[in-house]
Formats: structure tokens, sequence, C-alpha cells
């Protein structure tokens, strides 16, 4: 059984098969360290951290490590919310291994994390010079200038139309029966939200201290600090007996970004419904989708790419990739150039399928147009039947409503490309359970376009 197949089927989502074999081939070489170290991960996408630790704990009794062992213990420290382990591990696979881009990775989100940003960022520039293309590199970059300036507080909860869906879709399930969980509370809004619905008590978790005690004031000042406890760590770190009386079974998680998950909402999800929640426990939201199409836009592809400017050639100036593009409100005319797609879709319902690690989908033109981006934005289920849809307006006239905080998204193709009815773009979106990543590609040659 080779290790090439056990990764396929864990790129597929497939994570039983891809446990199957990896045992398989245990067996017949019970000290192949990269069997062993496969499966940990493995078991890690499994959500199963014992049996992650155990083997973790047999590879480091070995008397020589490598790289990747460290940072296995450090996802390992990551997801059972011991942040400081964590770092160290990253330290020690850095050691070993200066240039070992996951462990660059891995300490960067962790000091991010632990709100050290200066270092962090420290970390991230030598990620930048080991592989200033890969795309967790760029991501993570993204990530800590938001931490830095987290100023879409303010946009989202002043977004009435947002909220009204949530609480539209709260006042569904919640009664004075609901035990409700909010995680991810920020300043407390959806926790109000179900304390008005009738909920008896509320428990808001919020990993940001800061945010934290302002949700705890927000609470005070409406009167309800008997009724909302405010949790002032991550979710992973709640237990039941000690933080909550008894597990949820409402769920309100508001931890998602324009891509769905690069707040982490598949940790978070995966770790509250296995062990924070009842069986049958409501989620609120339950699936998204990131939907993308093509564009005709050139005022959006100034946005990342240039050609002649005042009778000057500058497209030297293209060699800097800007990679994802947030889209500001519908300030930038576009033009729909094919129908829309579904890239991918996550289910956060409590008995929902894991999603592979790569989807594959294909733009067909429907018109003969030059094409100068792909657009993709985020739908949000709520329930069944509420949902958030961040379509911009594609020069129908129809845009569901903006978010400001969920932009829409846009790879810039340069050079333009023209097409002609039928002309078929080939999209490859994967994830890694924190990132989204969207590879335009060329059916026909399958050179990358953005």
């Amino acid at each position: 059984m080779s290790i090439a197949n056990a990764h396929t089927a864990m790129q597929d989502g497939d994570l039983s098969s891809a446990l199957e074999m990896l045992q398989h081939r245990l067996e017949a070489m019970p000290d192949d360290v990269q069997t062993i170290q496969l499966l940990i991960r493995c078991h890690l996408q499994r959500n199963e951290l014992r049996e992650a630790g155990d083997r973790l704990q047999k590879l480091l009794r070995q008397p020589s490590q490598d790289a990747t062992t460290y940072v296995l213990t450090g996802d390992l420290y990551s997801r059972t919310g011991q942040i400081q382990q964590a770092a160290q591990a990253y330290r020690e696979a850095l050691r070993l291994q200066p240039d070992a881009i996951e462990a660059l990775h891995g300490i960067t989100l962790t000091l991010i994390g632990l709100q050290k940003l200066d270092q962090a960022r420290e970390y991230l520039q030598q990620a930048l010079s080991v592989a200033a293309d890969h795309p967790d590199t760029r991501r993570n970059m993204g990530l800590l200038h938001r931490c830095m300036a987290p100023r879409w507080h303010f946009p989202m909860v002043n977004d009435i139309r947002r909220n009204d869906l949530f609480e539209r879709a709260i006042k569904k399930v919640v009664n004075e029966h609901s035990h409700v969980l909010d995680i991810g509370a920020g300043s407390g809004l959806l926790s109000l939200m179900a304390a008005r619905a009738g909920s008896k008590h509320i428990h808001a978790c919020e990993s940001n201290p800061f945010l934290a005690d302002i949700a705890t004031r927000v609470i005070a000042n409406n009167d309800l600090a008997d009724v909302i406890t405010v949790h002032a760590c991550a979710s992973q770190s709640l237990k039941i007996g000690k933080h909550m009386p008894q597990r949820a079974d409402v769920i309100l998680a508001e931890v998602f970004d324009s891509a769905v998950i690069g707040e982490g909402a598949i940790a978070t999800y995966t770790h509250a419904l296995s062990v924070l929640a009842q069986p049958d426990c409501i989620t609120i939201p339950c699936r998204a989708e990131l939907r993308g199409v093509m564009v005709a836009s050139e005022a959006l592809w100034h946005q990342g790419a240039v050609a002649e400017v005042n009778g000057f050639d500058l497209r030297a100036l293209n060699d800097i990739d800007p990679g994802m593009i947030g889209l500001d409100a519908d300030r930038l005319p576009m033009r729909a150039v094919s129908d829309t797609v579904t890239l991918m879709t996550f289910d956060f319902s409590m008995h929902g399928k894991p999603t592979a690690l790569r989807q594959d989908s294909t733009l067909i033109a429907n018109q003969a147009s030059q094409v100068h981006a792909i657009v993709y934005w985020m739908k949000l289920w709520l329930d069944d039947e509420i949902y958030l849809d961040n379509r911009p307006d594609l020069g129908d006239g129809n845009s569901v409503g903006f978010i400001e905080h969920w932009g829409p998204m846009a790879n810039i193709i340069n050079p333009i490309m023209t097409v002609e009815p039928g002309t078929k773009l080939q999209l490859q979106t994967h994830h890694d359970r924190m990132h989204v990543t969207v590879v335009v590609c060329d059916p026909a040659s399958g050179a990358v376009l953005a």
C-alpha cells in the first residue's frame, strides 16, 4: 500500500480510507517514520487528538528527530489550545530545519494567536524569503494585517440586513429551554439576540481578551449580565462541568472570513460539535458556499495589473503579484462573462461531511468578451431557508446586498484573455482547513492564469 495512495485519499477528504491504508502499511513497516507522520496528520484531520498524541509520543522517544515531527507536535498543541507549547515545538522544528515552511507558517499563526504580532511579522518575513509564492505565506500576511487593525467589527455590527437575518434564524430555534453557546462572540451581539429570543442562559466565548472585555461591558450595559456569561478564551479550552453546566443544543458561531474558513471555522466547529454539543445540536450558520464567475471589468483589472500609463510602459510592475483582491462594495463596474458556479461547499451542521481538500470546477464563457478577473464570494446559510449571499452586481443590477466585512474577492487575469462562447477556464479550489486558494488554469495547456 503506497504512501501516495493514502495521501491522495486524504486530499480527497476520504480520511477513513487513508487511515485504513496507512494502518495496513504500518503493520508491514512498523518503524517507517513517513507512514507514522502521515498517520498523525490523518488523526489530526479526523480530530482524533488522543491517537495523534500517542503516535507522536512514540516518535519523540526515538534518539533522533526531524523537523516534520516537531511541526506535527506544534499542530497538536495548537489544536488543544496549548499555544505556548505549540510555539516551542515550531521553534524546535526551525532549529533543525530553518527553512521548514510549515514550521514558519505554524509559528506565525501561533504568535498571531498570542497577539505577539511583531514576532509573528519576523517569522513571516522568513517565510517570504523561503517561499514568497506559497499561498499560505501571502494569506498569513493578510491575516497579520487584519489582526493589527480589526476595523471590520464596526461595519459588521452596523450591518442591519445581516443582523436581521441572524436574529430571524435565532428566533426560529431558541426558546426558554435552549442552552446556547456563542463562539467568536465579539461584542456579544448574537448572545444578546439569543437572550431576547428567550434563552435563560447563554455562554459567550471570545478568544480576544480585549473584545471579551468589551462584550462583558456591552452585556452589562444591556442589563443581561445575569443571562450571558462571557468566557475570555478559545472555545477549544471550554470544559463541560467547569465553564458550562451541560452541552449546548444551539451553537452560534460567527467565525468566518470572506473565503469562509480563514478564522478557523473548520477546527472550531469540529471541536465544538464533538465536545460541547448535544447530539441533536442546531448550528447557526450551518453551511457555506464559495461561488465564482468570469467577469469583464477594466476598472477591476487596474486594481492588480498595469500596462501603459501616460505613454510609458509600466508592465514590469506586474512582477508584483497582488494575489487575492478584496472588492469594496459595488464601486467597480463589472459584467459576468459566464454563469456562476459553486467552487467549494462547507457543511457545518451536526452530521455534516468533511469537505475534500481540493474541488475542481469549470467556468464556461457565455459570450465573446475580454476576461479581466475571476470574482468569487461567500453564500452563508444560517439554516435551510435563511442565507446571506454576498454576490456583487455583475452588470445585471442584481446584487443581493453587499456585506462589507465579507467582501467579494477577485483573482486578476494577466495578461487579459479574449474568449468566445464555450471557452473554458478550469478552477482548482484548495483548502488546508484554515485557508482557501483559488487557482485559475487554462484547461488546454494547464498553464496557471491567476
